[in-house]
C-alpha cells in the first residue's frame, strides 16, 4: 500500500475512534454533530499553511495537486511528486483545530490539545522537540501510525508534518523547516 494511503488510513482510523467516543445525543433541528460548529472560512486551511511551493522546495521537484482528506478531527493535505508508479517521496500536513471539531466533540470538551496528548500517549518511541509551539515531539519516519513532527501550537490548534525523503534524519530536518513556516502563517 503506498505511504499516502497508509498515512491517511491511520489518520481516518484515529478520527473514527475519536468521533465514536464523542457520543452525544441528537436533537430534532440541531446540528447532527457531523459538521463543524463554525464555517470553514473562520478556520485555517491546511493547503494555505503548507503550500505546494513549500513541498516542492523540500522535495526539490514539482508536485501534483494536493490530496485533501477531511475528518471529524481535522484535515490532511498530501503532496507528492508528479511521477507514475510507487510514490516514496511526499510532504503531508495534518491540521486539527478545536473549532472544526463536531458539536458533539466540542460539547464533550474534546480539544486539539487533548488530541495531541492522546496521540503522544499512543506512541511508544517519541522524541521531544524543543522550540516549536507550546509542545512538540517527533514520532519517527516511515509507515507507522504517528510518524512525523507533531506540534501543539496552542490548546486549540495542533498540526503534524510528515516528510518522506528516504531517511529519518532528513525527514526530521525537513519537517522542522516546514513546521517553522506553518507557525509563521498562523
Amino acid at each position: 500500500m503506498p505511504k499516502k494511503y497508509l498515512a491517511i488510513s491511520c489518520f481516518l482510523l484515529i478520527a473514527i475512534i475519536i468521533a465514536g467516543c464523542a457520543g452525544g445525543s441528537k436533537e430534532v433541528g440541531s446540528n447532527d454533530g457531523a459538521s463543524p460548529k463554525v464555517s470553514q472560512s473562520q478556520l485555517y486551511n491546511a493547503e494555505d499553511l503548507l503550500s505546494r511551493e513549500d513541498a516542492e522546495s523540500i522535495l526539490e521537484e514539482a508536485v501534483g495537486d494536493p490530496e485533501i482528506t477531511e475528518s471529524p478531527v481535522g484535515s490532511v493535505c498530501f503532496y507528492s511528486p508528479q511521477v507514475d508508479g510507487l510514490q516514496v517521496r511526499f510532504v503531508q500536513i495534518s491540521l486539527h483545530q478545536t473549532r472544526a471539531f463536531t458539536d458533539a466533540m466540542q460539547s464533550n470538551g474534546y480539544t486539539a490539545a487533548q488530541l495531541y496528548d492522546d496521540s503522544l500517549a499512543l506512541l511508544e518511541d517519541t522524541q521531544p522537540i524543543e522550540g516549536l509551539g507550546k509542545d512538540a515531539f517527533w514520532g519517527g519516519s516511515g509507515l507507522q501510525a504517528g510518524a512525523g513532527l507533531h506540534v501543539l501550537q496552542n490548546d486549540d490548534l495542533y498540526f503534524s508534518i510528515s516528510v518522506g525523503l528516504g531517511n529519518d534524519e532528513d525527514n526530521l530536518a525537513a519537517a522542522q523547516i516546514l513546521a517553522e513556516r506553518v507557525m509563521q502563517r498562523l
